[in-house]
């Protein structure tokens, strides 16, 4: 009888732990919401949206704007409001790159509640729909090991400013299809010492200087570089 009971039991392990794997499969093709909204079904459905495969890399990006981040910081309750909305994403201690939102308001809370949790990260993408005066900090305080860096929104020398203080060990820094500003664009390449690659996409890359306008090239660029980062291009 204790063989039988043993047996049924094993048995009934090898199907859970098949049906995690099933669920695990299904899910990296699912985005983020629904895979948080599947982790309420049930405990196993839980249990296999919170495998660390799955949570590599968060694209918030793919969000409805109605959805994420969408309340002002001005109105009553906002942190709470917000907060309560990232609270879903936050147990992913595992996490390694994330692309923020395109559109979005972010309160300074809440933004640095989410990266306090997510001290692994190593890539960000960076947009207009978070402030840069809130999440340069708080990678600066949270995620040291931020190595890798896109902007899809202007380039200024305020940017690389915090970029250069917040990201000390940044190797891979990528713009694409934005305004660049060409002295910020020296001061990151001049300045930040373990940069290995600088990725340049469909960018308009200009500086103002008493009164002129100039337009630059990537060729131009190049130019004001030492010698010993003219391969970083």
């Amino acid at each position: 009888m204790d063989n039988s009971k043993s047996a049924a039991m094993k048995g009934v392990w090898r199907n859970d732990l098949w049906s995690t794997e099933i669920l695990i499969t299904i899910f990296m093709s699912v985005n983020i919401v629904d895979l948080a909204v599947a982790s309420l079904v049930c405990k196993m459905w839980n249990t296999a949206c919170r495998d660390p495969s799955l949570w590599g890399k968060i694209d918030l990006s793919t969000l409805n704007n109605s959805y994420f981040f969408n309340i002002p910081n001005n109105q009553p309750g906002a942190y709470k409001r917000t907060s309560g909305k990232i609270t879903q994403f936050l147990k992913t201690p595992n996490l390694k790159q994330l692309v923020l939102p395109r559109k979005g308001d972010f309160s300074r809370k809440a933004v640095h509640m989410a990266m306090k949790s997510w001290g692994g990260l190593e890539s960000i993408n960076i947009s207009s729909g978070v402030p840069t005066d809130y999440i340069f900090p708080a990678i600066h305080e949270y995620c040291k090991s931020v190595n890798g860096i896109k902007f899809h929104c202007e380039f200024e020398e305020k940017h690389a400013e915090a970029l250069i203080e917040s990201t000390p060990n940044l190797k891979v820094f990528s713009i694409r299809s934005t305004v660049v500003s060409m002295k910020a664009l020296r001061s990151v390449l001049t300045s930040v010492e373990h940069l290995e690659a600088v990725n340049i996409y469909h960018s308009f890359i200009m500086d103002m200087s008493h009164d002129e306008f100039s337009i630059f090239a990537i060729q131009d660029l190049r130019k004001y570089l030492p010698p010993s980062k003219g391969y970083l291009l």
